[in-house]
């Protein structure tokens, strides 16, 4: 459990609001290192299309993989909900090293301490 031994960078506020934006991009922040080689990102594409059922979209600035989620109903609910993956259940992370980007409409809200 390696949150016990860090101290959060953002206070949460609000709660989900089933717009499904999150849902909808999802970006993997990769560690600098690991960008210099292609064969990493491709593994790392290949564990979140396979594990997750991610639908890869793009690559931005060498640093983010860009995935939408295929559990999403047609109603912005998902459809595995009590099964989720860690990454959904913990949206947005207090501990993200940079401040996640939530959709404006989103009902939470990031606030430093």
């Amino acid at each position: 459990m390696e949150y016990a031994l860090t101290k959060p960078k953002w206070n949460i506020q609000g709660q989900c609001n089933k717009c499904g934006k999150c849902c909808k991009l999802l970006a993997i922040s990769l560690p600098n290192f690991w960008n210099k080689f292609k064969f990493i990102r491709n593994h790392i594409r290949w564990y979140y299309e396979i594990n997750y059922n991610f639908k890869y979209v793009k690559t931005e600035m060498n640093t983010w993989l860009i995935f939408t989620c295929k559990n999403l109903n047609e109603n912005n609910l998902c459809s595995i909900y009590p099964k989720r993956p860690r990454i959904c259940r913990e949206y947005p992370s207090p501990y993200a090293r940079d401040k996640p980007d939530i959709p404006p409409d989103c009902g939470f809200k990031l606030i430093e301490p």
